[in-house]
């Protein structure tokens, strides 16, 4: 089926044929990601990522959130070592498992693109936030830490899921593909939720 009458107008229909890349409804998020680099979480979702073992957390992302809380990604190692970036009433906060806890001056969680780089250096996690709008730096010991895997989300409970988006992650020079490199997942989509209201309200008006 190629289009649908809606109040007596035909309206396009995407083919089941159509790849998602080549899909007019809904386009890529911005110039340059594509649709394998975009990671969403709704909430109540979560994605583990295998890494390559490394003593260097080495990671960049950016990242759009639609709520003040959650867990953005939490980096975790051997011996049940954890450095975990998330959201905290809106400011990005930086803990480790020796009870290192540091959060930005500024609020993060209004729906904008967000960079994030974040790096171990000397025993300690540093990670460098910038938007349009501000720009912070957070820096916490973590000790001797040895990165095995990293997971998108949480599965904790509501309070500390991540709601938004996450977009080309990179992890130690590798550049995720959010379906090849995701080994557990759960409510984990390949677009930002407001694209696709944006894109429902086009089929439905």
């Amino acid at each position: 089926m190629r289009s649908l009458l809606v109040n007596g107008d035909a309206v396009p229909i995407v083919s089941l044929e159509t790849s998602l890349e080549n899909a007019d409804c809904c386009p890529s998020i911005q110039e340059g990601i594509t649709r394998s680099s975009v990671m969403s979480l709704n909430g109540f979702g979560f994605a583990v990522i295998d890494t390559v073992q490394s003593r260097s957390i080495n990671t960049d992302f950016t990242f759009r959130s639609y709520s003040p809380d959650g867990d953005i990604i939490r980096f975790i190692g051997e011996n049940d070592t954890i450095a975990v970036l998330s959201l905290e009433r809106g400011k990005i906060k930086l803990q480790t498992h020796l009870d290192e806890t540091v959060s930005t001056h500024n609020y993060y969680n209004y729906g904008k693109q967000v960079a994030v780089s974040c790096v171990t250096k000397n025993s300690s996690v540093i990670c460098g936030i910038s938007s349009d709008r501000f720009n912070d730096s957070l820096n916490a010991a973590v000790g001797d830490f040895t990165m095995n895997k990293a997971m998108i989300g949480s599965t904790v409970n509501e309070t500390d899921r991540f709601a938004g988006c996450i977009t080309n992650l990179t992890i130690c020079g590798r550049v995720i593909d959010a379906w090849r490199d995701v080994k557990e997942f759960s409510g984990l989509r390949p677009y930002c939720y407001d694209e696709v209201s944006e894109c429902k309200s086009v089929l439905i008006s």
